[in-house]
């Protein structure tokens, strides 16, 4: 398939849109780009899929980095960036994800849990686990 520039700049925009957490409808987003509902919504999936792809080469990265950790090894941000074909910055961003305390853990827990409104409980993700017990090591 033949990405044209009109998809990529769809799909920029409703990940612009999706961090500021105002989320277009297949159909505004088609019609912002002048195209139809089937368009708007074949780029919110392409989006989408981009999200879970980047979600889980960071999730591979911090397990990499955690067993070159365990084995006496660890990375440097720079190699581990190079490994997952991204910069020192985007290295360095995972490192510190596997170091953060148990503190900044739950304070962003709480954070979430208030921002929320919800006074029950929120489950927590396997990610939050492997943080919460990276930082109790």
């Amino acid at each position: 398939m033949r990405d044209e520039p009109q998809q990529a700049q769809a799909r920029a925009e409703a990940r612009r849109a999706y961090e500021a957490r105002e989320l277009y409808t297949a159909r505004e987003l088609g019609a912002r780009f002048q195209q139809n509902r089937q368009w708007g919504a074949a780029r919110l999936t392409e989006m989408r899929e981009e999200l879970v792809r980047e979600r889980e080469t960071r999730a591979e990265a911090r397990a990499e980095a955690r067993r070159a950790r365990d084995a006496d090894e660890p990375y440097t941000p720079e190699a581990l960036g190079a490994k997952f074909g991204q910069d020192s910055e985007w290295g360095a961003a995972r490192l510190d994800e596997i170091r953060q305390s148990l503190d900044e853990l739950l304070s962003g827990w709480w954070a979430a849990r208030e921002d929320d409104g919800s006074s029950a409980g929120r489950r927590l993700s396997d990610e939050d686990v492997r943080r919460l017990a990276d930082a109790v090591e």
